[in-house]
C-alpha cells in the first residue's frame, strides 16, 4: 500500500525525540550471558504495573550515528512519543534500547548493493535475540510475550528487517525506517505486520534498495503498510514516530490476533446479502453475488486474514481503505 506526502518536515521535529532529562528514566544495563561480547543496552519500564496483567516490549534500534558502548548515545534519536504522558497512559509498555558497535552493527551487507545478509547474525543482533529471551523469561518482568514489537531508523531500520526475517514468530509488528532488506528473506517477514517508511530522496540508503522489500512481499501477497513522504531524504524519522495512526496500529498488533466471525450482520450491502462479520474489518465492498464455501478476507492495511466459512449466502470480498 504505497501513500505519497508532501513536503513537510523540520517542525515536527521538536518535540518527538528524547531530552536529557528524559533518558534518566531508563535503567543502564549491561548484557554479557552466553557469550564474549557485551552489550550495553538502556531499559525503561512502565509505571503503575498491575499485577494481574502483561504488557508490551518495544526494541528500538538506534543508527550509525549512535553506535559506541558508552550506553547513552544510542537514546539521542529515541521518540519520547512511546514515554510520554498519553502514550504512558493509553500504551504502557517496556522499552529496550539496546547499543551496537561499528564492528559488530545491527546487520551487515558484505555483498551490497546485492543486499544478502550473512547466514548467522552479528554479535549485536544475536545478543538483542538473548536479551529479549531473557527478559521474557523473568519473574520480576510482566511482558506479554505476544506483543513484543520493534522498530528502527537508518542503521536500526535495516536491522529491524534482519531481526524479523532470523526470529520469524517473535516479533507482532515491526516499524522500519529509511533502511534496506535482504529481499531473498522476504518470504520470513510475511506474518509479521511491518509499516515501512521511506523517503523518495533518500541518498543515503538507496530509496531503490528500499522499494525492492516493499516489491517483494507484495509479489509474494503480502502488501505492506506502506508510506512514502515526497521530497523527504534520509532523515525521515521524526515525520514518521509523529503519525497520528502509527501508534494506535502499533499497539493493536499481537501474535495469534483472530478475527472473530459472527452471522447475520448486513455489511454495506449493494444488495439484501447477510453475511459474515468480523470485529476486526470497518468496511467491505461486495462485489457480486456467489455461493463459495469460503471466503478470503482482508485487513484496512492491506493484510490477508485467513479463509472464514461462509455463514449464509455467499459474496466475495475485497478490501477497502478508510479515510478518517
Amino acid at each position: 500500500m504505497k501513500c505519497k506526502i508532501l513536503p513537510f518536515f523540520i517542525i515536527i521535529l521538536i518535540s518527538v525525540f528524547q531530552t536529557n532529562s528524559q533518558s534518566s528514566e531508563f535503567e543502564k544495563h549491561i548484557f554479557d550471558k552466553g557469550a564474549d561480547f557485551k552489550l550495553p543496552y538502556r531499559f525503561f519500564i512502565p509505571e503503575n504495573i498491575q499485577e494481574d496483567k502483561k504488557y508490551p516490549l518495544l526494541l528500538f534500534l538506534h543508527g550509525a550515528g549512535e553506535w559506541g558502548d558508552d550506553n547513552d548515545i544510542q537514546l539521542r534519536h529515541f521518540p519520547s512519543i512511546f514515554i510520554d504522558s498519553t502514550n504512558s497512559a493509553n500504551n504502557p509498555c517496556y522499552i529496550l534500547v539496546p547499543q551496537c558497535t561499528e564492528s559488530s552493527p545491527w546487520s551487515s551487507f558484505p555483498q551490497y548493493p546485492g543486499v544478502y545478509t550473512p547466514a548467522e547474525p552479528t554479535k549485536s543482533t544475536a545478543q538483542v535475540l538473548s536479551l529479549i529471551d531473557t527478559l521474557l523469561h523473568s519473574d520480576s518482568l510482566q511482558i506479554d510475550p505476544d506483543r513484543v514489537y520493534v522498530t528502527g531508523y537508518s542503521l536500526g531500520g535495516e536491522g529491524t528487517f534482519d531481526i524479523i526475517a532470523r526470529a520469524p514468530d517473535l516479533f507482532a509488528a515491526a516499524i522500519p525506517i529509511c533502511g534496506i532488506a535482504d529481499t531473498a528473506k522476504a518470504q520470513l517477514m510475511v506474518n509479521t505486520p511491518l509499516w515501512i517508511f521511506l523517503g523518495s530522496e533518500d541518498d543515503i540508503n538507496d530509496v531503490n534498495y528500499s522499494r525492492i522489500i516493499v516489491d517483494a512481499l507484495e509479489k509474494i501477497g503480502k502488501p505492506p503498510k506502506y508510506t512514502e513522504y515526497e521530497g523527504g531524504g534520509h532523515y525521515i524519522w521524526g515525520a514518521a514516530y509523529s503519525e497520528p495512526e502509527l501508534l494506535p496500529w502499533l499497539f493493536s498488533q499481537y501474535k495469534g490476533k483472530q478475527n472473530h466471525v459472527k452471522k447475520g450482520w448486513q455489511i454495506q450491502n449493494k444488495e439484501p446479502v447477510s453475511a459474515i462479520k468480523s470485529s476486526r474489518i470497518i468496511l467491505l465492498t461486495w462485489k457480486q453475488p456467489a455461493n463459495p464455501d469460503v471466503v478470503d478476507m482482508f485487513s484496512l492495511d492491506g493484510r490477508s486474514m485467513k479463509k472464514y466459512k461462509v455463514t449464509s449466502v455467499g459474496c466475495l470480498v475485497k478490501r477497502e481503505r478508510v479515510n478518517k
